[in-house]
C-alpha cells in the first residue's frame, strides 16, 4: 500500500457554504499552490471556488459510483472507504503534485474522505472550517441545489430556475453529518488538525496566520481585504431557517462543541 510520508500538504475542507473558498483565496495569496486547473466563478461564488479539478473530479467519481444521483453528497453514509482502484487513483493525483512547496487542495467533499486521505498522506495538515448552521442552511437555501429542492411535477430541476420547496431537513442533516465528521476527526488527530470557525476568523484572522506561519513557514502578512470581501459573504440567516433549526437542538449542541474544540486548540 503506497503511502506518501514526505509531503506536508494543506488540506482545506468543510461543509459546503462554510467559507472554504474565502480561506482558499487567502492561502493562494500567501503562496500555497492549490492546483493549476481550478474551478472558476459561479453565480453563488463570484470570487471563484478555487477547487483543483483533479481532486474535485475524483471525489465526484467516488460519490457517483455509490449513487448516480449524487444524493449521497447530502446524505453521506458512515462508511465511504475507497476501493483499491480508487485509492490508486488518489495516489496518482498526489504523485503529480509532490515536490512542490507548499501545496494543497480545497474541496468540501474531502470531509467525506478524511480518514482515507490521512492514511495516504500521514503528514498532511487538515484545515477544517465550520460555520453556524443558520448561516450554512440559509446559504444553501439561496443556492437551491437540485438535490435540496423538492421537484414539482412537470418542472425540471436541471434547466433554468429550480422551483419547488426547499428540503430544510436534508440540508440540516447534511450540516450535522459533515460537522460530526469534522469534530470526530479533529478529536482523533489533533496534531494534524487546525479547526477554524469562519465567524471567528472574520473577526480576527491573526491566530490562524500565526499557527500556519509557525508550522509551515508561510508569510501570511497580506492585507486582509485582498482575501476577504464582505460583500461576497451573506451573514443574514433566513427567518424560516432559524425557525426550522429550533426543531434540531442537536445542531446547536454540535456547533457549541465545535466552538469549544476550536477555542481549546489555541490555549
Amino acid at each position: 500500500m503506497w503511502v506518501c510520508e514526505t509531503e506536508r500538504p494543506l488540506v482545506l475542507t468543510g461543509m459546503h457554504r462554510s467559507g472554504t473558498s474565502l480561506v482558499a483565496r487567502l492561502f493562494i495569496e500567501a503562496g500555497v499552490d492549490l492546483g493549476r486547473e481550478l474551478l472558476g466563478t459561479g453565480e453563488h461564488n463570484l470570487a471563484g471556488h478555487f477547487e483543483d479539478q483533479d481532486f474535485l473530479s475524483f471525489h465526484e467519481h467516488v460519490l457517483i459510483a455509490r449513487d448516480p444521483s449524487k444524493r449521497v453528497l447530502w446524505e453521506p453514509p458512515h462508511d465511504l472507504a475507497w476501493s483499491t482502484s480508487e485509492r490508486e487513483r488518489a495516489a496518482q493525483i498526489v504523485r503529480a503534485r509532490v515536490g512542490g512547496a507548499p501545496w494543497g487542495w480545497k474541496d468540501p467533499r474531502t470531509v467525506l474522505f478524511l480518514e482515507s486521505w490521512r492514511e495516504l498522506l500521514p503528514n498532511a495538515t487538515f484545515c477544517l472550517l465550520f460555520r453556524s448552521p443558520e448561516q450554512v442552511v440559509s446559504s444553501l437555501r439561496r443556492r437551491r441545489d437540485r438535490n435540496l429542492i423538492v421537484k414539482v411535477l412537470g418542472k425540471s430541476l436541471t434547466r433554468g430556475e429550480r422551483r419547488g420547496p426547499f428540503r430544510y431537513r436534508r440540508a440540516i442533516q447534511a450540516w450535522l453529518r459533515y460537522n460530526e465528521r469534522i469534530l470526530c476527526f479533529a478529536d482523533a488527530h489533533p496534531e494534524r488538525t487546525v479547526l477554524i470557525e469562519l465567524e471567528t476568523l472574520l473577526e480576527s484572522p491573526k491566530p490562524l496566520f500565526e499557527r500556519l506561519e509557525h508550522d509551515f513557514d508561510l508569510s501570511l502578512t497580506i492585507p486582509w481585504d485582498r482575501a476577504y470581501d464582505a460583500q461576497l459573504l451573506s451573514t443574514h440567516p433566513h427567518p424560516r431557517v432559524v425557525k426550522m433549526l429550533a426543531k434540531y437542538p442537536e445542531a446547536a449542541a454540535l456547533h457549541a462543541r465545535l466552538r469549544e474544540r476550536a477555542n481549546g486548540q489555541r490555549r
